[in-house]
């Protein structure tokens, strides 16, 4: 996970800490450079457990205050969704943990990104997405992606894609060569009308 730190003095910096965890100059997992004398750039390692964390940076002219603290999160766990079942467009909450840093939602086998703008983050526990029109009929996992991580898929992340239902047809009656207007729910990307075998 690569994090930006701004501040001042970084110029000839040695060390930055999460707590007890100090990353030494360099480059790669578990370390940091120095951008410029106010920006640093750290790729924290993978044994930091999920917290909160007070961030200092060490160089030879002493240690930054530690007013500051970072979010660990390594974690990702979905404990439900709201609705449950429902067509293609439907809007989903999903519930759970480690979610502020949400990049995108996997619908099944279909990848729904942040940045088209049909997932999003409610809240650090709550995730919205809008079930996509490529994902067929049946039960799909919803998967949280954070990053580098994502969550692990479970009963609790299912939402059942309904097929397309039909609730009227007008007219009722037409004759061959006629046009019929159908209304229904998941008919977007409708292959097929039947009428009978045909």
């Amino acid at each position: 996970m690569l994090s930006d730190i701004a501040g001042s003095a970084f110029g000839d910096a040695s060390q930055v800490c999460l707590g007890p965890t100090c990353l030494g100059l360099g480059t790669g997992i578990g370390t940091f450079t120095i951008v410029n004398a106010s920006n640093l750039q750290a790729t924290l390692p993978g044994a930091i457990g999920d917290g909160s964390y007070p961030l200092t940076v060490v160089s030879p002219e002493g240690t930054s205050n530690a007013t500051i603290s970072v979010s660990v999160v390594t974690s990702v766990g979905t404990t439900g969704v709201e609705p449950t079942s429902g067509p293609v467009g439907t809007t989903v909450t999903m519930t759970g943990s480690g979610f502020a840093l949400v990049t995108a939602v996997k619908v099944g086998s279909v990848t729904v990104t942040v940045a088209s703008g049909h997932a999003w983050e409610i809240s650090a526990t709550q995730v919205g997405v809008v079930i996509p029109p490529k994902v067929g009929a049946g039960v799909a996992d919803l998967v949280v992606v954070t990053g580098d991580n994502q969550s692990l898929t479970s009963t609790s992340d299912q939402f059942t894609v309904t097929g397309p239902a039909l609730s009227s047809v007008t007219p009722t009656v037409v004759a061959a060569g006629g046009t019929l207007a159908l209304a229904g729910t998941a008919l977007v990307d409708a292959t097929q009308v039947c009428l009978g075998s045909t």
